[in-house]
């Protein structure tokens, strides 16, 4: 099988791969709930930036739809090795879990099935501090739209976090 599913770091990544971080949150007193997600080459270069607004749902299911919308639009635009960074320790077990594609969650084998789309992928848990793009993209949701806003390129308020994450994420 040609996906490679670790948590830990590999300094042996060769060629192009994409580096995906992605988050969800929910607003409990409001139960507004998001998906939000950004991409970048190993280098550090801006691929896209993502958020999507998700009704009412739990933190573990937001969590998990910011990985299948970065999953996604990563396919969708031809990349083929991903590692995908998690500030959410339990997202990443669930999704390592090799047997997940007999889960109950419809969710969870959707996140499955487009991985085994990508030729190589990895999962590892990154600190909340290295993703704080992500969570800055989250205040640039469209408050209740269905739509997914795509962010082509970095939105100018930003470029300093995002400079701020690339340094510190350098050791990718």
């Amino acid at each position: 099988m040609p996906n490679q599913i670790e948590a830990d770091h590999d300094s042996l990544m060769t060629g192009n791969w994409i580096h995906l971080f992605t988050d969800g949150a929910v607003k409990f007193d409001a139960g507004l709930a998001a998906s939000r997600g950004m991409a970048c080459k190993q280098e550090g270069e801006w691929i896209v930036g993502f958020n999507l607004y998700l009704g009412l749902c739990t933190v573990f299911d937001a969590e998990l739809w910011g990985v299948l919308d970065g999953i996604t639009l990563i396919h969708e635009r031809g990349y083929q090795k991903v590692m995908i960074h998690k500030d959410n320790l339990k997202v990443v077990k669930v999704i390592q879990d090799a047997y997940l594609t007999d889960s109950c969650s419809a969710l969870l084998r959707r996140i499955h099935m487009s991985l085994q789309a990508i030729q190589h992928w990895k999962i590892k848990h990154v600190p909340r501090e290295r993703n704080q793009v992500v969570d800055h993209l989250a205040k640039l949701a469209t408050i209740r739209s269905t739509n997914m806003k795509i962010f082509e390129d970095i939105p100018e308020e930003l470029v300093p976090i995002f400079e701020i994450d690339r340094i510190a994420n350098s050791r990718l």
